[in-house]
This record gives structure tokens, sequence and C-alpha cells, in this order.
């Protein structure tokens, strides 16, 4: 939890879900600054026990069936390393998609490879249900890109140049198309980014971003063709 105006609310929620379903080996973390999206994300991961961490946002919900299936295809699969799927956007109801985001038909298992590189690196920009092996995603830690708000880019390029990584044709995250971005608090956003929404130099930031981490991705792994394509 980093610091939000909700922090009160968020672990009273909590506290009530552990009491009532017994789940003592749920807990939450209180980060005592805000860290800002990018140092965020890093903080959870590191904060993983488990072989995977799978990231949802606070506006974020998982479709029925969505964590069996994603547990199912993880247990035959233990070379993965990295896993997104598709989505839907919501308003007020989860029940009423106003959009679904579906960028294959099926299932996918990727190799590792420039091909794959590719298609994570494009894919992972909406944050729910991003799934990373912790170990080599705490391996692969790093502050280059901090306040760039693109960091989940970063772990998708390095680690499928070195892993399996696999696409959920089915939808199984929710987002709701009503919530104002809240980048901007942290003192790494500052400056670049509004809370509340996007200005153009924000957007230019993301984009100054996206283009540097390709080029590290590639100057790093050796692969040939991740910045340019």
């Amino acid at each position: 939890e980093d610091k939000s105006p909700q922090r009160d609310e968020i672990n009273s929620i909590i506290e009530n879900y552990k009491a009532k379903n017994n789940k003592q080996n749920l807990y939450v973390n209180f980060n005592e600054d805000n860290l800002g999206y990018d140092k965020n994300l890093k903080k959870c991961i590191s904060l993983t026990t488990g072989k995977y961490c799978m990231i949802m946002g606070n506006d974020d919900l998982l479709a029925d069936g969505a964590l069996s299936k994603i547990v199912k295809v993880l247990k035959a699969n233990p070379e993965i390393v990295l896993a997104t799927r598709a989505y839907g956007w919501f308003k007020e109801n989860p029940n009423e998609l106003c959009d679904t985001v579906r960028h294959l038909t099926d299932d996918t298992l990727f190799q590792p490879g420039a091909d794959a590189i590719k298609f994570f690196f494009r894919r992972v920009g909406v944050i729910s249900g991003f799934i990373v092996n912790a170990e080599k995603a705490k391996k692969l830690s790093s502050d280059l890109f901090d306040g760039r708000l693109y960091y989940q880019m970063y772990l998708a390029g390095m680690l499928m140049a070195e892993g399996q990584g696999y696409y959920f044709s089915d939808v199984m995250t929710l987002s709701r198309d009503t919530e104002a971005p809240d980048f901007g608090n942290a003192g790494t956003e500052k400056g670049v980014f509004t809370p509340g929404g996007y200005k153009p130099e924000g957007r230019i930031h993301m984009v100054e971003g996206l283009l540097l981490i390709a080029k590290y991705i590639e100057d790093t792994t050796k692969i040939d063709g991740v910045y340019a394509g």
C-alpha cells in the first residue's frame, strides 16, 4: 500500500476478509513514504515469498475462475518466467464490459527471443494480471527507469530473453474505466506528471522511457531487432 488516501479503508477491508475467511497468510505492507509507481512495483516483487508474483491495481478485479486457470498453467509449465492476459474494461458493473482487449485468439506459450520480447513489451502497459517469476525478477531489479511508469516493460523484455512466456487468451482481469491516474504524487514523478490525468509533457516522458528501455534491453541481451522492432 503506497500511502494512498484510502489506507485506513484498505486495511479495514483486508482485516475483515482475513477474519471472515480465516486467511492468516494474507498480509499487507504499508510504505512509509509514497514510492511512486515504479518503485512500488519493485517493492511488491521484492516482498514476494512464492515462486510467482501477480500484480493487480487497486481498481482492478480478477475474472471468475481466472486464478485457478493461472495456477494450473503455471504448475504445468514451470519454465514460464512471464505471463499476461486478455482483459476487459467496465464502468460501474463488472458484468457489463464496455470493451475487451484480446491480442491472440488462443492461449500461447512463447519461447525466449526477439519475437517474444517484442510481443510482451507491447502487451503489458496495463499492469493488472502481470505475472513474473519472482526470483528472476528480483535479480533484474533496477532503478534506471524510475519515474518512467514502465518498469514492467523493462522486466518483460529482460525476462523474455531467458525464459518462456505465456499469454492467456481468456479475459482474466477487469479494469475500471472511470478511475483517474494518481501518478505525480511521488518524488520521482513530481514535476512531470499531474495527479488526475496526463499532460503532454508526461506522455512525452513516458514515450522517451519506452525507447530508452527498448535500447537497454537490446544492448544488454545482445538480441538484435528489439529496439528497431
